[in-house]
């Protein structure tokens, strides 16, 4: 699931101090496309450029020109869930964990914070912080209740931690908002296999 679809000058100047406390990746031997290159290329023009190379599994080229999106529009919170997607792809958890907690932080308490949420629990769950994952997506159930990718996620660090029993209403709750869902659905079955078993 991507990140779903404000800026008062005080909140700006904090993101933008994100820039300095972590920056963006090096792009040593990769230049930047030409459909990301200069000031005067519209906002919108940048995007579809973006998400272009994005669709197209040029990853690279997609972060390149997310980034110098969220450089010119800060506050826009997909872009920073897309570039927590795009380094998630890319093999690079640490990247997607940075992202994902400025999408978090400027989101709010909406769909696309939820998003951001799960993107972030995602990052660390690859770095093998269950723990930490675990209660973030808690979070992204509370701010969004319906949101059935943080439900499946989250069982799965349960049921990799054994908590099998707290899984499976994890489980159901998913499959009662979407039914179609066979990651839930298998992992249902296991969780309730598993639990009878050992319980």
């Amino acid at each position: 699931m991507g990140c779903l679809f404000f800026s008062k000058s005080s909140q700006k100047i904090s993101i933008l101090g994100l820039f300095a406390l972590w920056g963006f990746e090096t792009n040593k031997g990769m230049e930047t496309p030409d459909g990301c290159i200069g000031e005067d290329i519209p906002l919108d023009e940048l995007w579809e450029n973006a998400y272009s190379f994005g669709k197209s599994g040029q990853f690279n080229e997609a972060r390149l020109c997310f980034e110098r999106y969220a450089i010119r529009d800060p506050s826009k919170d997909k872009s920073w869930c897309l570039l927590s997607e795009i380094h998630a792809r890319m093999g690079n958890p640490q990247g997607a964990v940075r992202h994902a907690s400025v999408a978090a932080r400027i989101s709010g308490h909406n769909q696309s914070g939820a998003e951001a949420l799960f993107l972030l629990a995602n990052g660390h769950m690859a770095m093998n912080r269950f723990d930490l994952a675990r209660q973030l997506y808690y979070r992204a159930i509370r701010v969004d209740p319906g949101h059935v990718s943080s439900m499946v996620n989250l069982g799965v660090v349960l049921g990799n931690n054994n908590d099998y029993n707290e899984a499976i209403p994890v489980y159901r709750r998913a499959l009662a908002i979407d039914p179609t869902i066979m990651a839930a659905r298998h992992n249902l079955g296991s969780a309730l296999h598993t639990a009878k078993r050992f319980g």
